[in-house]
């Protein structure tokens, strides 16, 4: 089956997500699911771009330069868990002792996950988007088991950056598929921590003790 060159991109997209979720929410399904042939005529990025966010949207790269500075970078993962779902995941890993645990290489996908570039907000993935390195510098990392760790005791963690456009207009309430998202990523046992914009932007830049110890009661509170 191959896309019709009409085929509007709204179109194309709303396809994507039906049959992501139909993978995730409907177990039982036996029905036509779209062909990977299909899902590769798609426009690059219509699954979303880390690099691009990263880019535009401060708040998801100030949380995770924050984060990084809090726990270095082998502690998350900034990645689209759900590729069918544009905004950006960071996934954190916690054992029993409630302490953030190394994830070598890319974490285990869970079940009808697609691989995806492994992108850190490093000196190296700035350098790419200032222009002052060429993006093949970027390495996508091999899809490995998590190495000495009891998985079946880790608490995987999605933490959401929300930006105003998550929201209903002039409303903290989340719009329908970004709940749905939420939905999906608890179905696949993982904890999601909200990162609201408003909450971030009211805490101070510098120094940034307020916005550590905020995400610290966020990331490591989870199950108090």
């Amino acid at each position: 089956m191959s896309l019709p060159e009409y085929c509007p991109w709204e179109t194309m997209r709303d396809l994507y997500v039906i049959d992501g979720t139909v993978g995730v929410e409907c177990e039982d399904y036996t029905g036509h699911r779209l062909s990977q042939e299909f899902i590769k005529q798609l426009p690059e990025g219509a699954g979303g771009s880390v690099k691009h966010e990263l880019t535009y949207r401060e708040n998801l790269a100030e949380v995770v330069r924050v984060l990084e500075q809090m726990m270095g970078r082998k502690q998350l993962k900034v990645h689209h868990i759900l590729p069918h779902f544009k905004s950006t995941d960071i996934e954190i890993h916690v054992d029993q002792t409630n302490q953030a645990v190394t994830m070598t290489g890319s974490v285990s996908s869970p079940p009808g996950k697609n691989k995806q570039a492994n992108i850190r907000l490093d000196d190296n993935l700035i350098d790419v988007l200032t222009g002052t390195k060429s993006e093949s510098s970027l390495e996508e990392e091999e899809e490995v088991e998590p190495e000495n760790q009891d998985t079946e005791n880790i608490t995987r963690l999605a933490v959401q950056v929300t930006s105003m456009k998550h929201h209903l207009y002039n409303s903290h309430s989340l719009l329908g598929v970004h709940q749905m998202k939420r939905r999906q990523l608890r179905k696949l046992g993982y904890q999601v921590v909200e990162i609201p914009y408003y909450e971030w932007l009211e805490l101070p830049r510098h120094p940034n003790n307020e916005r550590k110890e905020y995400l610290r009661k966020k990331i490591f509170g989870h199950n108090k």
